[in-house]
């Protein structure tokens, strides 16, 4: 007996009738092992187990025959009734060969386990030598034989079950394998190449929509899951640098013992000489930092100042300096620790000093081609009192000067900080920003055009991809790979911003769609007459529209993709202008519509956040639907974000002990895909993704070092509205690839019933999980075959699939992986 390696078992998911028959096979497996010399050989064969006498050869033993693998075309079927159960039969103990050093595997000892049978260490030696093998033989046979009888029924069975199933769907019935020997792939209920040929009503529509989230060039700002034993020194770093602006003590020191006099006149004589202060600016300025500035302290009176935030002292010279990009495409980075700087060490304030000063005076830069090159100094801007109220007249004045001192104490400050914490946590903090910037700025673009190209699941699988927050600089990547050259045609507006890197497009399936017509400026139009004379709430870039007609069904769509404003209040009137030019039309045409809506699940303060209540009774008033429904109550989340202390706005900062529970994390419901319900209608759950393989991981914060987003990917299978069953469409679903247990078991509790509910309702709307929080206790039960999927099982791949309304989520508990839902 050969158990499977372990990547085949998570690669593969045993039904009831293969772990049965590894249970056969574990039993003639040990008794091998143990075989007294010239005893014969058990040689496995789960058809006809018989005992097979050889010659024990002299040097070699002779191998085991491994018998053809059959295939057995079943889901995992419903519970066997306890009359066909098989009978447990007395304990088994057998001996490990005392020859052999090789141990079984943990999963043969779990099967082992469920099966009754104790494989034996050598605190309980198998005495008897050649009569207890035989007995143990013998014992054997006669298990082997109880466990075929029962199979054979069990056969009976699932073909009873594959009957059922093949009924609701429509297809033919598929024969079940008799025979089974070692693991086999899991197969559809459903023959996907007998099913008829599909139409333009049951065909499925793959639509996604993703913020892929703009570059952002402080690693540190928000707080990332981070894997490894680099991971757990990330999380003492971060510890180590909350604690101490939490707390400082002794160590919030005045500003003057760490950016001294002299460095600050070095920084104004070099403002005077490049022509951008005077000398009355400079004796202002200095009068400031010797009777103000210098005097506070480092954390409690600069970091935790919010004046300083509001009058953007800090915020707006960083914005301009922080990552300069260059005309020739490539960054220059400010020695900081709040960027990927590169150019030195800056493991004391002695040896940041000279790196950051030299940067701002030393190295003329061209950033505009053909136009003429400067120092970084001579890039800051003034900051305007009209814009920022909270700046005096006098600070709006010498706003140059004054921001650029600001900037060199905040600086010199995290310089400082960062560290301390690490010294007392023993890391080395850039060799940990070193990798984060390789993972979230050098390679952003790259891992995301991965994911969009993974086989199977986004690449060339969706009909339509909405994409958020990308920069030209990714359209032109994507362009030039796969996703762009083979599987997608990229499309982007044609009044977009190409200084912001926040702009939206979509991404159409080669050969699914004709060529499509820009109707960006239009939608735009519609939304100036909705303002009325009100400036825009959307910038440019920030709307993607297009129409495109259908290969499959010939129906002309329009196709939508929008990045709402940070606080979400420009996603409602762009809705509204979407759904108005959808009314202009002549024929009133479906609708795909991917957005970040940038809504919250909060209501305390609708004037400044929008409150995703709202939304959805927006979106309803429109008889439109979304992929997650219209019931703002029972939405999840697909952002889960917050920010830590380095970074300049300390006032949204929050600790690590708080990532759950400080009302600045972000964990808000934001992305969604609009649809008529006229139109089209679900065929399975949307799916959520923040691992880039498909599944979604509960209470993980994102970005991660391979998901390089804060929003997760949310992904939805479409149906003509007109589809009579949805059983035929999850047919088609499976023809198509999608993952069929879900699709079944959504197929199942359509047609059969809602195990419960007063009222119709999808079926991965149950709720029922073992694992579920209190709040569900009373939420109506699932059909059989669903709620049996969604409990708990040993000894499978957390990965695998459960029919929730969120997709596939994964939990580990105590080393047991359990699949279970999230709320």
């Amino acid at each position: 007996f050969e158990p499977p390696p372990p990547s085949s078992l998570k690669e593969q998911q045993p039904s009831m009738v293969r772990a049965r028959r590894w249970s056969v096979g574990l039993v003639l497996g040990a008794l091998a092992a143990a075989r007294p010399e010239g005893k014969p050989r058990l040689r496995r064969n789960l058809a006809d187990v018989e005992l097979v006498a050889e010659e024990p050869p002299v040097e070699e033993v002779a191998p085991v025959v491994e018998e053809p693998v059959a295939e057995v075309l079943v889901e995992e079927p419903a519970e066997v009734p306890a009359e066909v159960a098989v009978e447990e039969a007395a304990p088994v103990v057998v001996e490990e060969s005392p020859a052999e050093e090789e141990v079984l595997p943990a999963a043969v000892e779990e099967a082992a386990e469920d099966a009754g049978v104790a494989v034996a260490s050598e605190e309980t030696p198998l005495d008897g030598g050649a009569s207890s093998y035989e007995t143990l033989a013998a014992e054997a046979e006669a298990l082997v034989e109880k466990l075929k009888a029962a199979l054979a029924e069990e056969t009976q069975l699932l073909s009873a079950l594959n009957e059922k199933l093949a009924a609701l769907t429509g297809a033919p019935v598929v024969e079940v394998a008799t025979e089974v020997a070692g693991p086999v792939a899991a197969t559809p209920v459903v023959d996907a190449a007998a099913l008829p040929e599909p139409t333009a009503e049951n065909r499925l529509l793959r639509a996604a929509t993703w913020n892929m989230a703009a570059i952002n060039n402080n690693p540190f700002e928000y707080w990332v899951t981070y894997e490894g034993d680099e991971g757990a020194d990330y999380l003492k770093l971060m510890d180590q640098v909350s604690t101490f602006l939490s707390e400082p003590g002794a160590g919030d020191v005045l500003a003057s013992e760490v950016v001294t006099d002299a460095m600050v006149d070095e920084l104004l004589q070099g403002m005077v000489e490049l022509g951008l202060a005077t000398p009355q600016d400079v004796d202002a300025v200095k009068a400031q930092w010797t009777t103000d500035l210098s005097q506070r302290h480092i954390v409690a009176e600069v970091l935790k100042d919010p004046t300083l935030g509001s009058k953007r002292l800090i915020s707006m010279p960083d914005r301009v300096t922080n990552t300069i990009q260059l005309a020739d495409g490539s960054a220059w980075n400010r020695p900081s620790v709040i960027n990927c700087y590169r150019g030195g060490d800056l493991a004391t304030l002695e040896a940041w000093w000279p790196q950051w000063e030299g940067f701002f005076f030393d190295t003329p830069l061209e950033v505009d081609a053909g136009e003429p090159k400067k120092v970084p100094a001579a890039m800051l801007t003034p900051i305007s009192k009209a814009k920022y109220p909270e700046i005096t007249d006098d600070e709006a004045a010498m706003s140059i000067p004054l921001s650029f001192v600001a900037l060199a104490a905040f600086d010199a400050i995290l310089v400082n900080v960062v560290n301390t914490a690490a010294a007392k946590a023993a890391v080395d903090w850039q060799g940990l920003r070193a990798t984060m910037c390789a993972a979230l700025n050098d390679r952003k673009n790259d891992r995301t055009a991965e994911i969009l190209e993974t086989p199977e699941l986004y690449g060339g699988a969706m009909d339509v991809i909405f994409l958020q927050e990308s920069s030209i600089t990714f359209k032109e990547l994507a362009e030039s790979r796969t996703l762009g050259r083979d599987l997608y045609d990229v499309y982007a507006p044609s009044s977009l911003d190409p200084n912001r890197d926040q702009n939206s497009l979509i991404l159409l399936k080669r050969g699914a769609w004709g060529p499509a017509t820009d109707v960006t400026d239009k939608v735009r139009g519609v939304l100036a007459d909705r303002m009325d004379g009100a400036p825009s709430p959307a910038g440019l870039g920030d709307i993607c529209a297009y129409e495109a007609q259908r290969t499959l069904d010939g129906k002309t769509y329009i196709l939508a993709s929008f990045h709402g404003d940070t606080n979400g209040l420009a996603t409602i009137p762009v809705v509204d202008a979407v759904h108005k030019y959808r009314k202009q039309q002549d024929d009133p045409r479906p609708l795909l519509f991917g957005l970040d809506a940038n809504t919250h699940f909060s209501d305390a303060t609708p004037t400044k956040l929008a409150y995703v209540g709202d939304f959805a009774a927006a979106v309803g008033a429109h008889k439109m639907d979304t992929c997650y429904g219209l019931d703002a109550a029972a939405y999840e989340y697909t952002t889960f974000n917050a920010r830590t202390y380095l970074q300049p706005q300390l006032n949204k900062a929050v600790k690590a002990a708080d990532k759950f529970t400080d009302v600045m994390v972000d964990r808000n419901p934001k992305d969604f895909i609009l649809f008529y319900a006229d139109d089209l209608k679900l065929a399975a759950p949307t799916l959520k993704d923040n691992t880039g393989d498909g599944t979604f991981e509960v209470d993980v914060m994102f970005p991660t070092l391979v998901f390089p987003s804060d929003h997760a990917i949310s992904r939805a299978v479409l149906v003509d509205a007109g589809a009579a069953d949805l059983g035929v469409a999850a047919a088609a679903a499976a023809a198509e690839g999608w993952p069929m247990r879900m699709l079944v078991v959504t197929a199942h509790a359509e047609v059969v019933g809602t195990g419960g509910c007063e009222a119709p309702r999808p079926a991965w709307e149950g709720r029922g999980d073992d694992d579920a929080d209190e709040s569900h206790r009373n939420a109506p039960t699932p059909p059989p075959l669903q709620r049996r999927l969604r409990t708990s099982r040993r000894g499978l791949d957390p990965g695998v699939v459960s029919p929730t309304r969120s997709g596939v989520h994964r939990r580990q508990h105590a080393g047991d992986h359990r699949v279970s839902e999230a709320r």
